[in-house]
C-alpha cells in the first residue's frame, strides 16, 4: 500500500490562486476535520500548496502512479507541499492498488474540495482533515444487493465504485489512509446505505465504525470494508443506543473534544451517580455540557463515561454529514455491562464482568448520558419521554439502525442482534 503521507516528488504545475469554496452542498461527500491530521497549520501555506493543483473545467483522466513513474499531476497519489502543510490527492480504489486503474474527474472539483478543507479545517481551528469526492460511486456499489461481500473485501473494486480523497495534513500519517482507515467514512457510508434500502449492510458498517475508533486512538487502522469479512463485526452483540436531537442545541465539537480531553477523570477512577438533583453529575466546557443521570445510585468508571461520550460525539456532535446536534446515550439491554452499586461489601460485587468497554456496551441499565448546549437543557428534562419515542419509532431485530424522525431527531439504534 502507498503511504498516505506522499513522499514522492511534488507537482510542478504552475501556481494559480485558489478560489474560495463554492456555496453548493457537496453531500453525500464530506469534509472532516480533526487534530489527528495536524495542528497549528497555517492557511497561507496550504493555499500555496493547493494553488498548484491542476486547473480544468473538463473531465481529466487520473491514473494510479507506479512508484518509479515520472512526475505528473494526473497520476495519483500526488502531493503538493508548502512548509509543513501537505495536500495529497489519491484515488480510493481498494487497498489492492491496481496500477492501471483510471478514473475521470474534473480537476476544478478537486481544487474546490481543497479550498473547503482550508476554509473549514485550517481557517476555523488550525487543524488538518480530509474530504471525499464522488463517494456516491461507493454508496451505489454497497447499496446494490447484487454486490457480494467478496467483491467488497477480496477483489479490486470496479471503476464505478472508486472515489477520490483529498487529505490536508502537517504530519507523517505513515500507512494511515483516511479513505480506508478513518471511521468517518464508515459512518458516512452506513448513513447513506441505510437510506438506500440496504439496512443489513449499513448495520455492519455502523459496528465497524466503532471497532475502527477504538483500534488505534483516536483513529483506527482497521479498514472499513473489513465489516464484510467472515467473522468480523457481524458477530458482535450491541447493547447501546445513541439518539441525536436538534432540540438539545448544537454543542461545539471543539468544546466537546476539549471537555473529553481535560474534563474527565483517569479511566480507572470512579464517580458516583444517582437519582435526583443531588445524584446528577454535570460536566461543562463552554458550549458543551454533559449531564449524567441514573435511576438508582451506582458507581461508573470514567472509562465508561469517556467511551459513551466519545461515541455520542462521533454520531451527533461531529457527524460528517448532519452537523452538530445534542444527543443522549443509554443502554437498551436491561442486563448489559458492569454495575457497581454504592455501599461496599457484598453489594459492591459486579453483576456482570465486561472484558472491555466499547461504544457497544458502555453504560449500565438506568443511566443516561446527555450532551447539550447550555441554553437547550430544558428540553432534556423530557429525556425519558424522548427516549421512549425513539425506542418505539421502529422495531427491528438488527445489529444497529440509523433513521430520521420528525422534529429534527435522529436515532442511532444499537440493539441486540
Amino acid at each position: 500500500m502507498y503511504p498516505m503521507t506522499y513522499r514522492g516528488p511534488t507537482s510542478t504545475w504552475p501556481y494559480t490562486p485558489l478560489p474560495p469554496p463554492r456555496s453548493d452542498n457537496i453531500a453525500p461527500d464530506l469534509v472532516f476535520c480533526h487534530p489527528f491530521y495536524g495542528t497549528g497549520i497555517i492557511a497561507s501555506q496550504c493555499e500555496r500548496a493547493a494553488g498548484r493543483l491542476p486547473i480544468s473545467h473538463n473531465h481529466e483522466t487520473y491514473s494510479r502512479r507506479p512508484l518509479n513513474h515520472q512526475n505528473d499531476p494526473y497520476f495519483v497519489p500526488v502531493g503538493f507541499k508548502e512548509g509543513p502543510c501537505q495536500i495529497t490527492v489519491d484515488l480510493a480504489d481498494s487497498e489492492l492498488r491496481v496500477l492501471d486503474n483510471t478514473h475521470a474527474v474534473i480537476p476544478d472539483d478537486i481544487r474546490d474540495l481543497a479550498s473547503r478543507l482550508i476554509s473549514t479545517c485550517v481557517n476555523h481551528s488550525g487543524v488538518g482533515g480530509y474530504g471525499t469526492l464522488a463517494i456516491t460511486n461507493m454508496i451505489d456499489f454497497l447499496a446494490d444487493r447484487s454486490t457480494t461481500d467478496h467483491e467488497i473485501t477480496g477483489a479490486p473494486w470496479p471503476i464505478g465504485a472508486m472515489y477520490f480523497v483529498v487529505t490536508l495534513t502537517s504530519k507523517d500519517l505513515k500507512d494511515f489512509d483516511p479513505a480506508f482507515h478513518d471511521e468517518g467514512i464508515a459512518v458516512l457510508l452506513a448513513d447513506a446505505v441505510v437510506r438506500r434500502g440496504n439496512p443489513s449492510r449499513a448495520d455492519l458498517l455502523a459496528l465497524q465504525a466503532d471497532i475502527m475508533k477504538r483500534s488505534v486512538s483516536p483513529h483506527g487502522q482497521t479498514p472499513w470494508y473489513e465489516a464484510f469479512s467472515s467473522g468480523s463485526s457481524s458477530l458482535l452483540v450491541t447493547e447501546m443506543a445513541y439518539t441525536c436531537d436538534a432540540k438539545l442545541g448544537a454543542p461545539s465539537a471543539s468544546d466537546c473534544n476539549q471537555l473529553a480531553y481535560l474534563g474527565l477523570g483517569p479511566p480507572g477512577d470512579t464517580i458516583a451517580v444517582g437519582p435526583g438533583v443531588s445524584g446528577t453529575r454535570t460536566l461543562t466546557f463552554d458550549t458543551c455540557n454533559v449531564v449524567i443521570t441514573a435511576l438508582t445510585s451506582i458507581i461508573l468508571t470514567w472509562n465508561q463515561i469517556q467511551t459513551s461520550f466519545q461515541t455520542l460525539l462521533d454520531i451527533c456532535v461531529q457527524h460528517p454529514l448532519l452537523g452538530s446536534r445534542g444527543g443522549r446515550a443509554y443502554p437498551t439491554n436491561p442486563s448489559s455491562t458492569t454495575i457497581l452499586p454504592l455501599g461496599g461489601g457484598n453489594n459492591a460485587k459486579r453483576k456482570r464482568a465486561t472484558p472491555s468497554v466499547t461504544g457497544l456496551n458502555a453504560l449500565p441499565p438506568g443511566v443516561i448520558l446527555t450532551v447539550h448546549s447550555g441554553n437547550s437543557w430544558p428540553y432534556a428534562k423530557d429525556s425519558e419521554g424522548g427516549l421512549q419515542r425513539c425506542n418505539t419509532a421502529r422495531k427491528r431485530s438488527v445489529a444497529s439502525e440509523i433513521f430520521t424522525r420528525d422534529a429534527g431527531e435522529t436515532c442511532f439504534r444499537a440493539t441486540s442482534a
